[in-house]
């Protein structure tokens, strides 16, 4: 499973994923994905040619440089939101791609730091055979909550949402410093979290659409953004322990996936 926001590198252009999705197994997918390099259109990457491959970035996209692409679909606003990020952190780069910021030592070495604190604030939870997901606050406002069908489904992806939390904290301490937003001392509290998902679960679909096993829905709100990956697994092979047979006939989807993401 691929999250939206994923930032690969390479390719003709840097390019950030727009919809979160599964792979098959012996089977390839069509996806949405929007540029993050404006100048760049060519196969040679910093002196290397890429041979039209890509490498995958540790930390997802900045929720904002996400956002404009998964939800809004606006590839304009996408460049537009990768442009701020950029000069919030004072760093820059001659094809003005997002990974100036994301491939910064500097900001690499605070990212790292950063998300360690909280994966050892995370350890501390009770019932960790039980996690599944996490939310996070950046300068008192609940900013993103993300959660997953089970515990080892999120522990694939937990350094790579805590990394991204941590970019996302850099780079408002970055905004606060130059003035462009103010800086917040307040911690919320949990029940600000739940609220936040209750207003979301109700808020209109804006988007469904279904590709082979799997559906995704988009909701909108003056405040947020919600998303839900499902994916039907009643017709896989099964696996060898149950003799190799397919599972029979299509039942309820699972959900794998559900984000939640504050303007």
């Amino acid at each position: 499973m691929v999250l939206a926001g994923t930032i690969v590198k390479g390719g003709k252009q840097d390019r950030q994923i727009g919809e979160d999705f599964v792979v098959p197994r012996d089977k390839q997918v069509d996806v949405s994905a929007f540029c993050v390099e404006q100048g760049r259109w060519n196969g040679t990457r910093e002196g290397v040619a890429t041979g039209g491959k890509f490498s995958a970035q540790r930390a997802l996209a900045v929720g904002k440089v996400r956002a404009a692409g998964q939800y809004e679909n606006d590839q304009s606003q996408v460049w537009s939101k990768v442009d701020e990020v950029n000069h919030a952190n004072g760093k820059k780069a001659e094809s003005g791609t997002l990974l100036a910021t994301m491939s910064d030592p500097e900001i690499n070495r605070g990212m790292v730091d950063l998300s360690a604190r909280a994966s050892a604030a995370l350890a501390e939870a009770e019932q960790q055979d039980r996690l599944v997901g996490v939310a996070y606050a950046v300068n008192g406002e609940v900013r993103g909550i993300r959660w997953f069908a089970g515990p080892a489904l999120f522990a694939l992806h937990r350094d790579t949402l805590l990394q991204t939390a941590a970019l996302e904290a850099m780079t408002a301490a970055a905004e606060a410093r130059a003035g462009a937003k103010p800086a917040l001392a307040a911690v919320p509290e949990a029940a600000e979290v739940t609220a936040f998902i209750d207003r979301m679960e109700v808020a209109a679909v804006q988007e469904a659409k279904s590709s082979g096993n799997q559906t995704q829905e988009v909701r909108k709100a003056d405040e947020g953004y919600a998303s839900e990956l499902r994916y039907d697994f009643s017709d896989e092979t099964a696996s060898p322990a149950k003799g190799g047979k397919p599972a029979g006939k299509k039942g309820k989807p699972s959900v794998l996936t559900k984000d939640f993401f504050k303007k």
